[in-house]
C-alpha cells in the first residue's frame, strides 16, 4: 500500500522534481506513521507548575510525559499501587499515594523519581490533594482522610509537614480534596460523598464546592446544584475550574470566579456520553490536563473553544523498583535491645535490622535475602549480634560484628545438630528476655 502511494505521488509530480528530490519523497513515503501511543487508561493526572509535563498513574505506577505527548519516563515500579499525585509549587517534589504498606498513605520523592520516602503512615486511607500551607502558614502537603472515624464518619482535610510528623486539621469543617489559592488566603474543598458514577442522583449526599476564607474564618457554599459538583482547582486567586454533571447528564468541566453565581459558570467541555474524570491545572493557570475513558487530554484555558487535544503516550514494559520503602513495625517478629539501651535489633521480612531507639534513626539491614532469620540476641558488650539463619541450607547461629560493619557476618556453627537459638550463647544469655519481646515494641 505504501509503495502504491509513493508511485502515485511520483507520477503526479515527476515533471517538477529532480532525481534527488524524488529519492527524498520516496523515502518519506516509507517512513512509519507517528506513534499512536500504547498507554491506555492512564489516570490521576498531576501537571507540573510550568505546564510542560504531567505525571499520571498507569498499571499501578507513576509516569511522567510531556503535555504535548511522547515517550513517558517511569518514576516508580512497585507491586503496590500508586494513584493520586501532586507537584510542589517549585516543581522539585512530587507527593503521591501508595498502598505499599497496606493502606493508601502519602510518600514524597524528587520530580525525577529519586529520594523516595514515606511522609504519612496511618492505619487508614489518605488521599493526597496537593501542596500548600497548614493552619499556621508552614509549608505542608494537604490531604483528606477519615482519621476520626470513631467519632465522625465524614472525611476532613489535613496538612502534614514535608518532613513527616503528626498531621493537623486544616480547618474544622467536614470535606475532602482541599485546594489552596496561589496566595494562600482561600481554600476550596468538596462536601458530599455520592459516587461520580451514580448518574441521575439528586439527593442530600450530592457533592458541592465550598470555600473557606482563611482571613475571616468563614465558610461559603459555592455551588448548590442538586447533582454533583466538586474536584475544584484554582486557575488564579479568583477563578477556578470544577467538575459537574449539571448538563447533558454527563460530568464536564466548568469555570467560575469567586463571588459569581453558579448560573454564570463557563462550560469548558461539552461531552455528552463519557464523563470527565480527574483533572489538574498547572500553576501557570493555562494548561489543564484531564483523564477521560482511556486517555489524557490537554485543554488550553486561554482558548478553551479550541477544544481538548489527546495526549499520545508511549511507555516501556514493567521493570523493578530501585528502592522499596518497607515498614519494620508491621511485620517484625523478634526484637532485642542492646545492653546499653541505645540500639534495637529487629527481625522483619526474614532479615535482621538495627536502629537507634531515639529520634528518627533510619534502620540498617544487617543480613541479605534470600536467607531467612528467625531469632536475634546481643552479646554482653553490645558489639555483636547473634541470630539464627538458614543461609547454609539448615538453621544455624551466625554472628555479626555490628560495631565494625554489617557486612562482617560469619557463620558461628556449621553442624545442623548445634543449638539454633542465639539466646543459648554464654555471652548472649542476658539478652534472652529482650529477644522475646513482642513485635509491637518496634518503632
Amino acid at each position: 500500500m505504501q509503495l502504491t502511494i509513493a508511485r502515485l505521488i511520483l507520477h503526479l509530480m515527476r515533471i517538477h522534481m529532480t532525481p534527488r528530490s524524488m529519492i527524498v519523497l520516496l523515502c518519506l513515503a516509507w517512513l512509519p506513521a507517528a506513534h499512536a501511543g500504547n498507554v491506555r487508561l492512564p489516570r490521576f493526572p498531576a501537571v507540573a507548575p510550568d505546564g510542560q509535563s504531567v505525571v499520571f498513574s498507569w498499571r499501578g505506577d507513576l509516569w511522567r510525559v510531556a503535555t504535548t505527548g511522547g515517550a513517558a519516563q517511569r518514576l516508580t515500579a512497585h507491586p503496590a499501587d500508586e494513584t493520586y499525585s501532586a507537584f510542589s509549587r517549585d516543581g522539585k517534589l512530587i507527593a503521591f499515594n501508595s498502598n505499599r504498606n497496606g493502606y493508601d498513605n502519602i510518600y514524597l520523592m524528587n520530580a525525577d523519581g529519586t529520594a523516595l520516602r514515606q511522609v504519612v503512615n496511618l492505619d487508614r486511607a489518605t488521599f493526597v490533594a496537593g501542596f500548600g500551607s497548614d493552619a499556621v502558614g508552614a509549608p505542608a502537603i494537604l490531604f483528606s482522610a477519615r482519621m476520626e472515624q470513631g467519632e465522625y464518619a465524614s472525611p476532613r482535610v489535613y496538612a502534614v509537614s514535608m518532613d513527616g510528623g503528626e498531621p493537623s486539621r486544616l480547618f474544622d469543617a467536614y470535606g475532602s480534596m482541599p485546594a489552596v489559592s496561589p496566595d494562600g488566603s482561600k481554600i476550596l474543598f468538596s462536601r458530599g460523598g455520592v459516587a461520580w458514577t451514580r448518574r441521575n442522583y439528586r439527593g442530600p449526599d450530592a457533592r458541592d464546592v465550598w470555600l473557606f476564607d482563611r482571613k475571616t474564618g468563614e465558610y461559603s457554599q459555592i455551588t448548590k446544584w442538586n447533582g454533583n459538583d466538586g474536584r475544584a482547582k484554582w486557575i488564579d486567586n479568583d477563578s477556578f475550574v470544577y467538575a459537574s454533571d449539571r448538563a447533558d447528564n454527563c460530568v464536564n468541566l466548568f469555570r467560575l470566579s469567586v463571588g459569581q453565581p453558579e448560573e454564570r459558570a463557563q462550560r469548558l467541555t461539552n461531552f455528552t456520553e463519557t464523563d470527565v474524570e480527574e483533572f489538574d491545572i498547572a500553576a501557570d493557570g493555562r494548561t489543564l490536563v484531564f483523564a477521560m475513558w482511556d486517555g489524557l487530554y490537554r485543554l488550553d484555558l486561554a482558548n478553551p473553544a479550541a477544544g481538548a487535544v489527546a495526549i499520545y503516550i508511549a511507555a516501556d514494559d514493567d521493570t523493578t523498583d530501585r528502592v522499596q520503602v518497607k515498614s519494620l513495625e508491621r511485620l517484625a517478629s523478634r526484637c532485642a535491645l542492646s545492653p546499653d539501651g541505645k540500639t534495637l535489633a529487629v527481625i522483619a521480612y526474614g532479615q535482621v535490622y538495627v536502629r537507634g531507639v531515639e529520634g528518627k534513626s533510619a534502620p540498617r539491614r544487617v543480613t541479605s535475602p534470600p536467607a531467612r532469620c528467625t531469632d536475634v540476641a546481643w552479646s554482653a558488650d553490645g558489639e555483636k549480634l547473634y541470630f539464627t539463619s538458614d543461609a547454609g541450607g539448615v538453621e544455624a547461629i551466625y554472628e555479626a560484628t555490628v560495631k565494625l560493619s554489617r557486612a562482617e557476618v560469619k557463620k558461628q556453627f556449621d553442624a545442623p545438630d548445634r543449638p539454633t537459638s542465639p539466646a543459648t550463647q554464654p555471652d548472649a544469655a542476658e539478652a534472652d528476655h529482650a529477644a522475646t519481646q513482642p513485635a509491637d515494641a518496634v518503632a
